[in-house]
């Protein structure tokens, strides 16, 4: 098979050694008090060979914030200079939304450590660049799939709340180098680009260890199970080599399918997640790659917050329902919803300018109902980055849309290009409100003018 499109990947430990504060529960005061595994910053190079490329780049985080994405852009930019030629919205940045991360990320707190921002930059350079020399000639795939007994509806009750995870892989795979004996050259590993929708937060607040949580689950499942077949003698594939993308997943968690908030369940839980990952048919490889690039801004108008009163009131309401609960799961949801009303900075949100992001692949690969084989079919796949919390219920609504107007396969990650919180449901704020909307900083209508921006997108 001849190709016209390269890929390449690269990975840097982003670690950091101050161990300050986790990010992603107000429940949680404690500093950390060590790793238990690493995080890291991982990078896919995209390229035709009319030299059109893009970089997807991941950071095991919480959140990226806009300002570190600024620092992260311009520090690929400037090392990859004279070796790519690469413009500011060909370089899509997102997190995998990592509760067991450092919180030192966000000026917003006390802990924040503006030289790990500048180590994290640095490391995502260093890792496109390690990404731009790996690039080879690879086909590609695109492998959907889903998973139930993962994630849940984390605002319902149990009984409500089974939940099929959408789970997609676009795999890039090596072709075999022409120049060279098969039986000579060393097997590369695939490049899986892999996008799940589900809060990885198998461990709770009480977890003081760094740690990449579900995700870490997903990858140490595959790498015991190919040294165990090593160990026996017998044949393993390669180590698949994973960029995660966290996709719409403001409703959905593990609150409801984990057994305990302990690395063994992530790994449990993992492995049903790994193991969900499709592996391409071979008439699902597409012979040609072409790729665009696209970038948007979005004024997302502040919420109307409670009054100083209304929230008093309301914390009295929520510390009755927390004294009188007997369901776990729910009990911690007032109790998030009460953390929330008692912010020091709560009501002081003045809406924002999102930046939105589009990396549109058009795959083309040959009919295999046609008799000759002549015949192509075409399917494009739009790569969405948005800084929000982004519901499932309305990402699958935005993606049938897309589909039907524009005939296009849309995943939408989230946590990227910054990290700008919840988008309210676009129900009435009141007491019985969940914890998203209260969480949430925007006005009602921002979840509609996020679905018109993307279509406006989508478009061009």
């Amino acid at each position: 098979m001849n190709t016209n499109f390269y890929a390449g990947f690269g990975q840097r430990e982003i670690t950091p050694e101050k161990m300050t504060r986790l990010a992603g529960y107000d429940l949680r005061k404690e500093a950390a008090v060590g790793v238990h595994d690493p995080l890291f910053t991982r990078v896919v190079s995209m390229a035709e060979e009319s030299l059109h490329t893009a970089l997807l780049i991941e950071v095991d985080l919480l959140g990226t914030a806009v300002y570190l994405c600024q620092r992260i852009r311009s520090a690929v930019i400037r090392r990859l200079t004279g070796l790519l030629d690469l413009s500011p919205e060909a370089i899509q940045i997102g997190a995998i939304h990592t509760h067991a991360a450092p919180q030192s990320v966000f000026q917003a707190f006390d802990c924040y450590d503006d030289e790990y921002l500048d180590f994290i930059a640095e490391c995502c350079a260093q890792a496109a660049e390690d990404a731009f020399h790996d690039l080879h000639p690879v086909r590609a795939a695109i492998c959907e799939n889903t998973m139930p007994g993962v994630g849940s509806f984390r605002d319902v009750s149990r009984e409500e709340a089974g939940f099929s995870m959408p789970v997609k892989g676009l795999w890039l795979e090596a072709l075999p180098d022409q120049d060279v004996e098969e039986s000579q050259s060393a097997p590369v590993s695939p490049i899986l680009v892999a996008h799940f929708a589900c809060h990885p937060t198998v461990l709770n607040e009480q977890n003081l260890l760094i740690s990449r949580d579900l995700v870490w689950g997903a990858e140490q499942v595959l790498k015991d199970q190919i040294a165990a077949w090593q160990a026996e003698g017998r044949p393993a594939p390669p180590m698949p080599r994973i960029l995660w993308m966290n996709g719409a997943c403001a409703d959905i968690s593990t609150r409801f399918t984990r057994q305990a908030a302990t690395f063994e369940e992530a790994k449990r839980l993992g492995a049903r997640l790994m193991g969900s990952f499709r592996y391409p048919q071979e008439t699902e490889w597409a012979e040609k790659v072409s790729l665009t690039c696209q970038a948007e801004t979005l004024a997302v108008p502040p919420a109307h917050f409670f009054t100083k009163e209304e929230r008093q009131e309301i914390l009295t309401y929520l510390t009755d329902k927390i004294d009188n609960c007997t369901d776990n799961a729910r009990k911690r949801e007032y109790e998030a919803c009460r953390s929330v009303l008692k912010r020091e900075h709560y009501g002081e949100g003045k809406g924002t300018v999102a930046q939105l992001s589009l990396i549109e692949l058009t795959l083309e690969k040959p009919d295999p109902f046609s008799v000759s084989h002549r015949k192509v079919l075409t399917e494009t796949l739009d790569i969405l980055g948005i800084p929000f919390e982004y519901a499932q219920r309305d990402a699958v609504k935005l993606a049938g849309k897309i589909s039907t107007m524009y005939g296009k396969r849309a995943w939408i990650r989230c946590y990227t290009e910054g990290y700008e919180g919840y988008l309210p449901s676009g129900r009435p704020l009141d007491r019985d409100s969940g914890y998203e909307d209260m969480a949430s900083g925007y006005a009602a209508e921002a979840k509609t003018l996020l679905a018109n921006a993307v279509l406006g997108l989508v478009q061009l």
